[in-house]
């Protein structure tokens, strides 16, 4: 069966380590494209101890901020292959809020070192904020059942920024650390270079943040970033406006309206009033 680097969070590292398998390099370059695009190649190296027939990569493309609202972005494969280019067979399914890549023939059993270079684009990544901009990625994710010995990543701009016009920060370790054991440097203008310093155990991952000047590149207008965040969040916004206008539609229908009191009719005089007044 396939090697099952990535499972479902939750389950015990002692119960969840399959053996049998460690990646020994895990190297990644994101470009940065003018219109906020990402553009990512993972060349990911894993020496297999015993017979499998692939590996399994799971990649986070949604996540809730601490109001309940989920936002995300979206991913388009763009190939998977070998360390000679030679195309690997891969399936592509939705695990929550993971694209799950099963890399690999189910007829083929490998062994020894096998390499995996992994293409793909990614959408909505950068953020903006008041006076800058910034990317951040979790560059390996934190599902792998196994040690990565050496992990890294390169992150290109379009332009060329100076070195003291970004600002990077980098951890290394379980899902929510800010551990050190990483070096990062900017190796030319427009570009950051880290590198784990130490290896990465069971679940932990590296993850980048670089903070860079507004209007390096061009994010869509307002009315695509709304749309996108309904489209997200449809599971929370529609209950919400249903309950909206059931409130309208209660209070234009469903309560009374005010009826005039009936004037009722007296035949006496009233208090202090004589009839023959009341009749003048």
């Amino acid at each position: 069966m396939f090697l099952a680097i990535a499972i479902a969070v939750g389950v015990p590292d002692a119960i969840a380590d399959l053996g049998g398998f460690r990646i020994t390099r895990f190297d990644v370059e994101v470009q940065v494209e003018s219109n906020t695009d990402l553009t990512i190649v993972e060349r990911i190296v894993v020496d297999f101890n015993e017979p499998r027939r692939g590996i399994y990569r799971d990649i986070p493309t949604r996540y809730t901020d601490p109001s309940g609202f989920q936002y995300g972005y979206g991913f388009r494969l763009l190939g998977v292959e070998g360390e000679n280019g030679q195309p690997r067979q891969v399936k592509q399914t939705r695990e929550g809020p993971m694209v799950r890549l099963r890399i690999g023939s189910p007829d083929r059993r490998l062994t020894g070192t096998q390499v995996y270079v992994v293409r793909y684009r990614a959408r909505d990544v950068l953020r903006q904020f008041e006076g800058y901009d910034e990317l951040y990625w979790n560059v390996t994710g934190n599902r792998w059942n196994t040690t990565i010995a050496n992990a890294s990543v390169v992150v290109r701009f379009p332009d060329n920024i100076a070195a003291d016009d970004m600002e990077v920060s980098a951890w290394a370790g379980r899902y929510g650390s800010t551990a050190g054991n990483v070096s990062h440097a900017t190796t030319a203008p427009g570009e950051v270079s880290v590198r784990s310093t130490s290896a990465l155990g069971a679940r932990e991952g590296l993850t980048v943040a670089v903070a860079f000047p507004p209007g390096v590149v061009e994010f869509p207008g307002i009315a695509a970033r709304v749309w996108r965040f309904i489209s997200w969040n449809l599971i929370v916004l529609v209950p919400l406006l249903a309950l909206i206008f059931l409130i309208r539609r209660y209070r234009k229908h469903g309560i009374d309206p005010d009826i005039p009191t009936a004037v009722m009719v007296r035949y006496e005089p009233p208090p202090g009033v004589s009839a023959g007044a009341i009749g003048t």
